[in-house]
């Protein structure tokens, strides 16, 4: 029996004070894309909060992440940051400092032939800072340094080839990419999927000091008691559609796992 520690937030009422203020800082309505899974969908999140994904395989966690990063392109529907309306592209939404890590690292993420260095900056490229940077290599070592022991990587350099690491450390590398940028909107896509106990830990303390810094995360997971410790508030999902928003105080593995088989029994 494997317990793990999970770091329960230390103000619970986080979400209602956020709704006091009534900002929005994302809104998502009624969004149709390419994918054409999701339906019903109109949410908001705010700004500091962490919102969580919950729902089976197929309940559109992912999908709905994707429309938001723009790597699903969206065919209708509005996507708002900070109540401006965005047509979202990947490279559109990095510029406007929305971090996205995906649920299959190695395939979606990273490129294991190159350096941890090389993958940290990898989603800026495109922009012209990174071209700058690249003109005073000794600044793009220095910044690579710098968010690599943000997120605690344990590496022997910033060469170091990336499948020379473990798991727990290439999810770091994500991190350290995704956090790069002081991102206002992170997103993540099974956040601790194949770490270790330690990793994950150490994946737990990012994700809350990144909220506590005011950056909104949206984060969908298998992982129900990852979920209900992390999270703010959570939406329960269903086959594209969102069928409850609910605040985690109080909530159980076993109320939110009825949650989502709730629509599975109902046909059966």
């Amino acid at each position: 029996l494997i317990v793990v520690d999970l770091p329960w937030p230390e103000n619970k009422d986080f979400a209602k004070k956020c709704k006091k203020k009534s900002i929005y800082f994302i809104q998502l309505l009624s969004p149709t894309t390419t994918n054409k899974r999701l339906k019903k969908i109109n949410f908001s999140a705010y700004k500091g909060e962490i919102l969580g994904l919950a729902g089976l395989i197929g309940s559109g966690r992912t999908e709905l992440l994707r429309a938001l990063i723009g790597a699903d392109e969206l065919i209708s529907g509005e996507v708002k940051l900070q109540g401006n309306s965005i047509k979202p592209s990947t490279t559109l939404m990095w510029q406007n400092k929305v971090s996205f890590i995906p649920e299959e690292r190695r395939t979606q993420g990273l490129v294991m032939n190159q350096s941890v260095m090389f993958n940290t900056a990898l989603s800026f490229f495109k922009t012209g800072a990174i071209f700058k940077i690249f003109f005073h290599i000794k600044h793009l070592i220095q910044k690579t340094k710098r968010s690599t022991k943000q997120v605690n990587l344990k590496s022997i350099g910033v060469d170091q080839p990336i499948w020379q690491l473990s798991g727990g450390n290439q999810q770091k590398v994500m991190f350290a990419r995704a956090l790069w940028n002081q991102p206002d909107l992170l997103l993540l896509d099974e956040p601790t999927r194949g770490v270790d106990v330690g990793a994950k830990q150490e994946i737990y303390q990012i994700i809350r000091k990144v909220s506590e810094s005011g950056t909104t995360i949206i984060m969908a997971s298998s992982e129900w008691t990852e979920m209900i410790s992390l999270c703010d508030r959570i939406l329960v999902l269903s086959e594209g559609e969102i069928l409850k928003s609910l605040e985690t105080d109080g909530m159980t593995e076993a109320n939110l796992l009825k949650l989502c088989y709730e629509p599975v029994a109902k046909v059966a």
